[in-house]
Parts: C-alpha cells; structure tokens; sequence
C-alpha cells in the first residue's frame, strides 16, 4: 500500500476569473512529499521523495465551476529514494530458460536499491488514477528499472498496470554475456550455429550491450501478479531448430534437383498427414 509523509502544498500565483476561464484560469503548484510502499505486512518496499513545481490548470473551462479532473503534474523523485525490484525479481528468473538462470545474477536483481540520480515523472492525475505520459528510467547502482508510457496506478485501492525493463548493470550484463557464449562453445561445436543462436536468444534480452527483462505487472502494488514479455527460447530448443532448418535445407535442394515434379508430389504426400 502506499502512505504519504510528510506532505507539503503550497497554491502560489493564482490567475481564476469564473467568467473567463478560458483566459484566466492557472495557479503554480508546490508539492513535496515522501511515498512509502509497504507490503501487506508492513515492510517498506520503496521510499519516494518525491518534489513538484509547476503550473496547472486547476478548473475545467468546460464545465463552470467544476475542478478539474484530468490534471499533469511534473514530479521529480529524488536521489536517495528508494526502489525494490524483490516483487517481480523471483517470477521473472522462473520464467527463463536454464541457461539464463545460471547466467544471471538473481542476488544482484533482488531488493532496495538508492537513485543514483533525480527522475522527472510526468503524470495525468484523473479520479485517482495517475497514469504516466513519459517514460522514465530509475537509476541505482545494481540495476534499473524503465517504465513505458501508459503505465498507471490508482491511487484509491493502490491496485497498478507496470509495463517495463529490469536492466541488469553494463557490469553483470558482460558476466551473463561471458556465462552464455561459454556455455555455447561447450554445446554447439559448429561455430556459425552457435552465433546464430547466440543472436537469437541475446536479441531479446539485450538492449545497448545490457542485459534487461520485459515485464508487465498488475494487481496489488503489495503483491503484484508479474510476467514476462519475452518469450526467450531454450538453447536446446535452438539447437533442434537449427539442426530441422539443415535437414529441411538439404531436403529442399534434392527435390529442386529432380524438378517441379517431384516437389509436387512431395507437398501432395505431406498434405497427407496434415
């Protein structure tokens, strides 16, 4: 759940006329406060600082006399705020290849961890949904976390909808990188196979030279209900792949060498068994 502390407003520069809204409707807003995410036993899972200073809109030129409801807000969070990746960490290692799981550094990817630098947030606030219009990246030392765009949570029940990347650092990703090029070597001896699986598996959980997982995240920020995107395929999965796309090859290029005929009748007997 989420509990504000230490929560300051400050409604500075007020510019309304109820009769020219249109012209005349504008306030700055200063908010700082400090977010703690809490599990359901009551342990923190993340500590916000959150600061936001900006200009809005505060009623609806449409409907006189009401407040607006879909209002933007640039936040910032602070160095030093706290993040936790432990709620998704373990679901999406369980959905990895064998070979990934040994590769990466689980321990690395679990827990709090500190910004290492300011995070400008900018959000729609809407009915107690704040839902995210930029994408911003949360930077630590042992990884980062990247939200995409659409992202929301509702504030009223702290239910959530977290599309986005765990990023393993430049340093473990080189160590997972050395982790799966060795263990290709030792299962697939024929050089050209091996870089070709290489790049089909690294593609999808690569991105810059880091090593990141794609995750959607829904539910109770508490306990949160996490999958992965990528479905990232097995080396033995490649390597049968590989070994039917020769076969099929050299079956292909034998029916070509007898002529149209033959590969007709070969299709024909196939449709057989479909």
């Amino acid at each position: 759940s989420l509990h504000v502390q230490g929560l300051d407003v400050f409604l500075t520069d007020i510019d309304v006329d109820p009769a020219d809204l249109a012209n005349h409707n504008s306030a700055d807003l200063e908010i700082n406060a400090d977010v703690q995410l809490s599990d359901r036993a009551g342990n923190e899972k993340g500590m916000f600082l959150v600061r936001s200073t900006g200009t809005i809109v505060p009623f609806d030129p449409n409907q006189a006399g009401e407040f607006n409801t879909d209002v933007e807000y640039a936040l910032t969070l602070l160095k030093g705020s706290r993040v936790s990746s432990f709620m998704v960490v373990n679901e999406l290692m369980n959905a990895l290849p064998e070979i990934l799981k040994l590769a990466v550094d689980r321990d690395k990817l679990k827990g709090q961890a500190e910004l290492t630098h300011d995070v400008d947030v900018v959000v729609k606030y809407n009915r107690g949904l704040l839902t995210f219009l930029n994408e911003p990246t949360f930077q630590t030392k042992r990884y980062d976390i990247g939200l995409r765009k659409g992202s929301w949570i509702r504030l009223t029940n702290s239910t959530h909808k977290f599309t986005g990347k765990l990023i393993a650092t430049q340093e473990d990703s080189d160590k997972t990188i050395a982790k799966i090029d060795q263990e290709l070597e030792r299962v697939v001896k024929d050089k050209a196979k091996a870089q070709e699986i290489r790049n089909k598996q690294l593609g999808m959980i690569i991105e810059n030279n880091r090593v990141y997982l794609a995750f959607v995240s829904t539910g109770n920020l508490a306990d949160p209900n996490t999958k992965l995107l990528a479905n990232v395929p097995d080396i033995t999965d490649l390597v049968k792949g590989s070994v039917g796309d020769v076969i099929e090859g050299r079956i292909n290029s034998e029916l070509d060498k007898l002529g149209p005929g033959a590969r007709e009748a070969a299709d024909q007997l196939q449709n057989l068994f479909n």
